[in-house]
């Protein structure tokens, strides 16, 4: 009975351990599908990703990736509930429960292979600047153009996981290109 146990118990070990090191992938995470372009200023410096555009209950979204030399996904940069007609649309703040109807956005720097979340931005709320502007949309073709500028500040209940990066990140002279690929 003894060897047995300890048969099922290596076993499970052994099981564990196939499991695990399988999940543990390090290919880069490329998140796509992209299609179109970005860039800003990000505190005063030239910055640009890899966009895509999404349609949810009627409203736009753009997902903005950064990824390292390797490849992996180090920033994203989300700004969602965008009315689908031509218009500037102020961003009051950052919702992560999806109660408020408004334009909301956020930040967060990633680290590891792209899975691992360093820190959480939320869309500063003494700043008013912050805006997203629609300034083409083609239904037939669904692509659609606009400008953004945004500044947060890092989301203090979560342990600062990455001294080097600043409390506050600020786009400026944010322009933006891309479709709809993803209908969710």
């Amino acid at each position: 009975m003894k060897t047995f146990i300890k048969s099922v118990f290596c076993f499970t070990g052994l099981l564990w351990l196939v499991m695990t090191l399988h999940g543990c992938d390090n290919d880069p995470l490329q998140g796509g599908p992209y299609w179109g372009t970005a860039s800003a200023n990000k505190n005063g410096v030239p910055w640009n990703g890899k966009i895509r555009g999404s349609e949810q209950n009627g409203m736009l979204g753009i997902t903005i990736n950064k990824h390292s030399s390797q490849g992996f996904l180090r920033e994203d940069l989300f700004i969602d509930r965008i009315p689908k007609t031509i218009g500037a649309y102020s961003i009051p703040k950052t919702d992560t429960t999806r109660v408020y109807d408004h334009v909301t956005s956020s930040y967060f720097t990633l680290e590891d292979d792209g899975d691992v979340i360093l820190d959480v931005y939320f869309v500063d709320a003494n700043d008013s600047t912050h805006f997203v502007e629609i300034t083409s949309y083609n239904p037939n073709t669904e692509e659609f153009t606009g400008k953004f500028q945004v500044r947060f500040v890092r989301d203090d209940r979560r342990v600062k996981r990455h001294p080097s990066i600043p409390d506050t990140i600020r786009f400026t002279n944010g322009n933006f290109k891309t479709r709809i690929l993803q209908k969710l």
